[in-house]
């Protein structure tokens, strides 16, 4: 999915959140695959079963990640490349919303377009979309996404 700055819920109200940019070589960044490891081992599962090793799975992720984090873990992480949101993960939903919006104002900032992805069986990556369209999606990538995850 494709989304512009203006298909942002900005109506919405919301504490930004303070968060965290991390890149492969730093301790977060392994603590934000950890999350989303576990994350992803859980949300996929009817769908299709993680069996990936950990370190074959951070292999395929982005090098750089926005987290943020309460208590000294790792609460909420988006895993992004360029103007790509790639993965989220969380373990709050209740704070989550205010992270993603967040993130993506931070990619707005440098960036006209974000590109997302969603999976119906994830409930943060269907927040994120949730946020980001306002009524209907403007634009679709055919294999993307389709009708049954909307």
């Amino acid at each position: 999915m494709e989304v512009k700055n203006e298909d942002l819920l900005a109506a919405l109200p919301f504490q930004e959140s303070k968060i965290g940019k991390a890149n492969s070589d730093q301790v977060e960044y392994k603590d934000c695959c950890d999350l989303l490891f576990k994350y992803y081992k859980d949300t996929h599962e009817t769908i299709n079963p993680l069996t990936s090793t950990l370190d074959a799975f951070i292999k395929d992720l982005p090098n750089e990640v926005f987290y943020a984090g309460v208590n000294g873990g790792i609460q909420h992480a988006a895993f992004v490349k360029d103007n790509e949101i790639a993965y989220v993960s969380s373990n709050d939903k209740s704070t989550f919303n205010s992270f993603a919006l967040t993130v993506a104002n931070q990619i707005f900032a440098t960036s006209k377009l974000i590109f997302f992805e969603a999976d119906n069986v994830d409930w943060a990556a269907m927040a994120v979309k949730n946020l980001l369209i306002q009524t209907q999606l403007k634009a679709l990538i055919p294999g993307y996404i389709s009708s049954n995850y909307i």
